[in-house]
């Protein structure tokens, strides 16, 4: 059901940028385990509505495989792009799934990775990561297309975040 609607909808605006076709995290035995081709429900992802700042920017909440998930896009004034935020709580009882948690940031037909550590998706997009500052990017090939993933790691109270900049 999910798909059709989001195969329904069409983003505003010309210049569009599709960040991934599937969930952003997944589960994965290995850093380059094929990702999961499934979404919504059946990859394990509960929606929990949203709620809006004062700004009315909304932040997207769900539930994926035990995590609660806090995702917003806020504007960045600084790069004149847009600012991903993600929390996470309840990372300590998700790993005991036989894996450790992904974050797929983008998908294209190629990303490189620049000097100061800007990643450059399909020559339009750009990406820095802000947090974890210590966080260390896979490009993994899959088939025709090269995927950015990151290790979603907990801290001892469960939480993550993970926090970039797009521009484009």
């Amino acid at each position: 059901w999910w798909k059709r609607r989001l195969d329904m909808l069409e983003p505003l605006g010309e210049d569009t940028i599709r960040l991934s076709p599937a969930g952003p995290f997944a589960v994965l035995p290995s850093p380059d385990a094929s990702w999961p081709e499934k979404i919504g429900r059946d990859a394990g992802y509960r929606f929990g509505g949203y709620r809006l700042d004062s700004n009315g920017v909304p932040t997207f909440l769900y539930r994926f495989k035990g995590i609660d998930v806090e995702d917003r896009l806020v504007p960045d004034e600084g790069t004149e792009g847009l600012r991903r935020q993600v929390r996470l709580r309840g990372g300590r009882d998700s790993t005991a799934s036989g894996g450790t948690p992904w974050f797929r940031a983008a998908v294209g037909k190629s990303i490189r990775k620049r000097e100061d550590h800007t990643l450059i998706i399909d020559d339009r997009l750009k990406v820095r990561w802000i947090a974890p500052s210590d966080a260390e990017p896979r490009i993994i090939s899959s088939g025709e297309q090269e995927e950015l993933r990151f290790p979603v790691r907990f801290q001892d109270a469960g939480t993550a975040r993970i926090e970039m900049e797009l521009t484009w």
